[in-house]
């Protein structure tokens, strides 16, 4: 038998996702989370299946359902104005910055720094290969899948 790749688990959590929405159009926000760590742990899916991902996998008219309950945060951008992050590449620390004591501050101690890299625009950024105007266009993108 042949494992999935994270594509086809991803597609198959947002379609039962989307099912379930359909099925349950009055779904608090709440219990959504819930759901999707149910199913995501059904797939062996270690992580939260983010919410644009599941609206990528949904029928246009099944967008119009389940768009409203995916929706997050909508003041967000209800004053019309969205702020973007964009990252430049990394390069070396020079460690002078005001707001970071640096590694070096705490021997013997792991120091939070910045950025853990893992935060969505860090990642975007990644994905997008650190180009300024393809990660705004990404989250643009984003911004538009989710409804606002």
């Amino acid at each position: 038998m042949n494992e999935l790749t994270n594509s086809e688990i991803e597609h198959k959590i947002s379609r039962e996702i989307i099912g379930y929405l359909l099925k349950n159009p009055n779904t608090p926000r709440h219990k959504i989370t819930n759901i999707k760590g149910k199913f995501g742990k059904k797939y062996k899916y270690h992580k939260v299946i983010k919410n644009v991902q599941i609206l990528h996998h949904a029928t246009e008219e099944e967008l119009r359902v389940i768009t409203q309950l995916l929706k997050r945060r909508i003041t967000r951008t209800i004053s019309g104005v969205s702020v973007i992050a964009i990252m430049t590449k990394p390069l070396p620390c020079p460690g002078k910055c005001v707001y970071c004591p640096g590694q070096d501050s705490q021997p013997d101690q792991k120091v939070a720094q910045s950025y853990t890299g893992h935060e969505p625009a860090a990642m975007r950024s990644i994905h997008n290969n650190y180009d300024p105007y393809e990660q705004v266009q990404s989250r643009i993108r984003d911004l538009e899948t989710m409804g606002h």
